[in-house]
């Protein structure tokens, strides 16, 4: 195992992108672990990412008990790859979401997270910060409970009044991009980050996402919002000014002419989040549940509900309490626990494939469940189990 700076020991990597690898590391000096993100220097040009020197000048700058921190940043003189050291997290929402079944994951987790993410979201907002790419795989999760924001690579700093977009590239990934990116209108707002964490906490509530797209099958971004949204600029009439919207009207004309039969939109997303959550969750959605979903997927971005709103929804109101406070924290070793058990007694019924969800799991998932949180503990904390 290698060794970097003197200090710290790669232990195993965490997956890797366009930029380089995430290794879960051991910092020799603190005797705990790290998580190392390396960065590998551009292939065609001399120096570091723009997005990286933004990550680290804004991570510098940031202290919040949702926000991961960065402890160190150091570049390999020889290699010229460029080190991130940050706080080490037990696994990512989009592992967390898609290697389990749903009905293992419980309503007061799904509160609980919602939670610390809009706590972030508000302190990065009234610091005049946008993360601009929120999705599963970038909300980190620990194994008491904990929720932490990851990957400031596209965060940027605004002011007001709100500046143009830098360039035409659709920064949000798609599945949780605004209707403002999509039809590429000329600002862009801490709204946009409302907007993501909506569809977010959709997917929590429903079990997948809720704008997803297959290119496989021609689909594009915009015919699935207007499969769910209609006609988005009865809602907001500005939306037509975006340099994009006529592959809105393109869709919308598609639709029309289609021969095949289709549901009214109109109340499509209402009915989607409804219908969704009385299939996965086996209930019926909480008029909160429902309304705070509404107003984080507002298509006006003006309209849109802020993250300081939101942290005082009264979805976020306990059920013996009038005060909005912050939910407790959840567990997750109860629930993978459960599951990995389930899984256990069915593997005569499954492919290969996933019989080695049982291992991953094991491995990614429960170093650390000797020091986890117990059965009993997580019954006490899911009171709010609706």
């Amino acid at each position: 195992m290698a060794v970097v700076n003197h200090r710290y020991l790669f232990v195993e990597s965490l997956g890797g992108g366009t930029y380089g690898t995430v290794w879960k590391s051991w910092d020799l000096q603190e005797g705990k672990y790290v998580a190392i993100k390396s960065i590998l220097p551009p292939q065609h040009e001399s120096g570091i990412y723009h997005t990286t020197i933004q990550e680290i000048s804004l991570l510098r700058e940031i202290d919040h008990p949702n926000i991961v921190s960065l402890f160190d940043a150091f570049l390999d003189p020889f290699s010229k790859t460029l080190y991130l050291v940050q706080e080490s997290m037990d696994l990512d929402l989009f592992v967390y979401l898609y290697r389990i079944d749903r009905s293992y994951i419980s309503s007061a987790f799904i509160k609980s997270a919602t939670y610390q993410c809009l706590s972030a979201l508000a302190y990065l907002h009234s610091n005049w910060v946008i993360h601009r790419d929120l999705k599963p795989s970038n909300i980190l999760l620990s194994n008491d409970g904990q929720v932490k924001l990851g990957d400031f690579g596209f965060a940027r700093s605004f002011q007001t009044p709100i500046h143009s977009l830098p360039s035409d590239k659709i920064i949000v990934t798609p599945w949780y991009c605004p209707p403002e990116q999509v039809v590429k209108m000329d600002f862009y707002s801490p709204a946009l980050d409302m907007w993501s964490m909506g569809c977010i906490f959709v997917e929590l509530l429903i079990g997948r996402p809720l704008f997803r797209f297959r290119e496989e099958k021609n689909q594009t971004l915009i015919d699935v919002m207007v499969g769910v949204l209609g006609d988005m600029s009865k809602e907001w009439p500005d939306i037509r000014s975006g340099r994009e919207y006529f592959k809105v009207e393109e869709s919308l004309a598609k639709r029309e002419a289609s021969q095949k039969p289709r549901r009214d939109t109109e109340g499509r997303l209402e009915r989607e989040i409804i219908d969704g959550v009385k299939m996965v969750r086996k209930r019926e959605i909480t008029p909160e549940e429902l309304d705070l979903c509404r107003r984080m997927l507002m298509i006006d971005p003006e309209k849109r509900i802020t993250a300081q709103e939101a942290l005082v929804h009264p979805y976020f109101r306990t059920r013996f309490d009038t005060e909005i406070r912050e939910p407790p924290k959840v567990s997750l070793v109860e629930p993978l626990t459960s599951y990995r058990k389930a899984m256990k007694k069915r593997t005569f019924e499954l492919g290969e494939e996933e019989k080695n969800f049982i291992k991953i799991f094991e491995d990614s998932c429960f170093h650390n469940e000797d020091q986890g949180i117990t059965g009993e503990e997580v019954e006490m904390q899911d009171t709010e189990e609706d």
